[in-house]
């Protein structure tokens, strides 16, 4: 089934329990989300509750079926994951028995969704610059290969039992005003009775999951992967600081670094530390403030950011070195963030020594002093060579709020980055 139109209705209502059968790279927890927020706050939701490698909140297909099938609101759902077509069809038929529907969620374009999962994985390597720098064209097309022979399958096995037919394409795209009225129409085709307008307060909630800002990305020109692919390369540049305060922070850390020699500057041609070492704390909270301020007001990237600010740190080069810079003072891991420096020094100083992002090359408005220029930290990015002079640089990198989505797969979030 397809979904349609449906005619106008009325206020918030119930809505049926739903069961979304679905793969990897197709909007399924935007779905879930949008379901939950319409469900309440009592709601059960399942995440793919039968996996393979047993976790706290995973259940076991043979003794809890029954229990899930009947207790359930929200049921995310990767058929082909570890069911097999016996347990599938077994839970398809009493989630039905049970009075739920049944959502078949898949996505139009199928090679975009092979590309976007090939490229999720790599980021989810620890290896920061082989993560998104290439992707191989012959891993993509095994990959689309086999999830067309997977859609496929799966619905010959759902096409056995009543479901609705919904695309990522459908749903997921456009604008939240779009992608609001898509589902509601979803809503209309799961209970013909109640279709139309959700009420005020169930659209505030279906605003927030559905904006643009849950996935973290870039709107400017520079963004050179459509949301579709759901992987934010990024980079852009903002102002933030005049050159006076630049240069009263360049002296706090020459001063500084006077006192407090880097100890790596002899093997790595280059001198760090944390800001507020040099300045003191006020100041780099104030500076830590300001970023903050500046990215949610003035940048291209729309987003809301988490409540912690960054900490920041400083690098300065001592020689001609071609170095691996602008992330490795910070402990990022495998995590990703929005990453960001900020020239300090008057260009006219020193020369080369631009931020180099792995894919888009030396990046010339990342030598503009007082500027802050921010990129995706699982891009990979160093310092160009510095062939005269002595630039100095801060480094950090920011967090979204809880809930906003970087990039998919759940990547784990490191505390220490931000502790004082």
């Amino acid at each position: 089934m397809s979904i349609e139109a449906a005619a106008p209705a009325g206020e918030d209502r119930a809505v049926p329990r739903v069961l979304i059968a679905s793969y990897p790279r197709t909007g399924s927890t935007t779905l879930e989300a949008a379901l939950r927020s319409m469900a309440g706050p009592d709601a059960v939701v399942l995440h793919e509750p039968f996996r393979s490698q047993p976790t706290p909140h995973s259940r076991t297909f043979a003794t809890d079926l029954a229990e899930v099938a009947a207790e359930t609101d929200v049921l995310k759902h990767h058929p082909g994951n570890v069911l097999s077509d016996r347990q599938n069809r077994l839970l398809y038929a009493a989630w039905l028995d049970g009075g739920g529907r049944i959502v078949h969620l898949r996505r139009s374009d199928v090679w975009a969704q092979a590309r976007s999962l090939v490229i999720a994985r790599a980021i989810n390597s620890f290896h920061r610059p082989h993560r998104v720098g290439h992707v191989p064209p012959e891993r993509v097309e095994a990959q689309h290969l086999e999830l067309v022979a997977e859609i496929a399958h799966q619905s010959d096995v759902l096409a056995d039992f009543d479901h609705v037919e919904v695309t990522y394409e459908g749903l997921c795209t456009g604008s939240t005003e779009d992608r609001i009225a898509a589902f509601e129409r979803l809503l209309g085709r799961l209970d013909p009775a109640s279709a139309g307008p959700v009420g005020a307060e169930a659209r505030a909630r279906l605003a927030d999951v559905f904006s643009p800002r849950r996935q973290v990305r870039s709107t400017a020109a520079t963004d050179r992967v459509p949301l579709v692919d759901q992987v934010p390369l990024f980079t852009d540049t903002v102002e933030l600081l005049d050159p006076e305060a630049c240069a009263r922070l360049s002296d706090s850390i020459d001063r500084y670094l006077a006192r407090h020699p880097g100890g790596n500057a002899a093997s790595h041609g280059i001198s760090t530390g944390w800001l507020a070492d040099a300045t003191g704390r006020s100041t780099a909270e104030g500076l830590r403030r300001h970023i903050c301020e500046r990215l949610a007001t003035g940048a291209s990237l729309r987003t809301t950011l988490g409540p912690d600010a960054p900490q920041l740190a400083f690098a300065r080069c001592e020689g001609e070195r071609d170095h691996d810079l602008d992330l490795w003072p910070l402990p990022i891991g495998s995590e990703l963030l929005i990453a960001f420096t900020i020239a300090l020094s008057d260009p006219a100083t020193y020369v080369g020594g631009e931020t180099h992002v792995s894919g888009w090359g030396p990046h010339s408005g990342s030598r503009r002093r007082g500027h802050l220029h921010y990129f995706a930290s699982g891009l990979g990015a160093r310092r160009a060579v510095v062939q005269e002079g002595s630039p100095i640089t801060l480094i950090g990198a920011l967090r979204p709020a809880p809930g906003q989505i970087l990039a998919a797969g759940q990547l784990p979030w490191s505390a220490s980055m931000f502790a004082d």
